[in-house]
């Protein structure tokens, strides 16, 4: 209770100092924990720290879906499109199923860096692996497909939204 207090306070330095002591003591914090511990410490630009807590959270056997999704976010935005793929597979190896959440990450990623071609390999890996798009995943699509120019591509994007009784808002 106290590290998820220190991280809504904004106190890394005693969120970790505490999460020390108690795998010190030779206690195992829980994955929510150290899933709210990895998101605010990526928030805060303390990627060394939460990528050690994400890698002990891999030898505890730890990590979630929620884990790697907070992580390949984190690689996303910064720019870690190949590393994120890598984890997205790792993941997969791993025995977790898809996730929305990390396509949708890295969708946006690629068109963020100009890799808008990346795009339909990803969707159809999504399908592939039976993950539905969501409504962020249709926004995610839309905004980029304009900044890039497809307009067209954006009609066909609207199509399959009605065709799936979908409600674009």
């Amino acid at each position: 209770i106290l590290i998820y207090g220190f991280c809504r306070l904004q106190k890394l330095d005693e969120s970790i100092a505490f999460f020390k002591t108690m795998v010190i003591a030779g206690m195992d914090p829980d994955s929510k924990l150290c899933n709210t511990l990895i998101h605010t410490l990526f928030k805060e630009g303390r990627a060394t720290t939460a990528i050690l807590i994400f890698k002990l959270m891999k030898e505890k056997g730890l990590h979630t879906v929620v884990t790697y999704n907070i992580v390949i976010k984190w690689l996303c935005n910064e720019g870690k499109i190949d590393e994120a793929f890598k984890l997205l597979e790792d993941r997969s190896c791993m025995g977790y199923g898809p996730s929305v959440r990390a396509y949708n990450s890295l969708i946006e990623a690629s068109f963020k860096a100009g890799q808008a071609e990346r795009v339909t390999s990803i969707l159809s890996d999504m399908r592939n692996q039976g993950c539905e798009a969501n409504g962020h995943t249709y926004d995610i699509l839309i905004n980029g497909l304009i900044k890039n120019g497809q307009t067209d591509d954006v009609s066909k994007v609207l199509d399959e939204i009605r065709g799936k009784d979908f409600d674009p808002q």
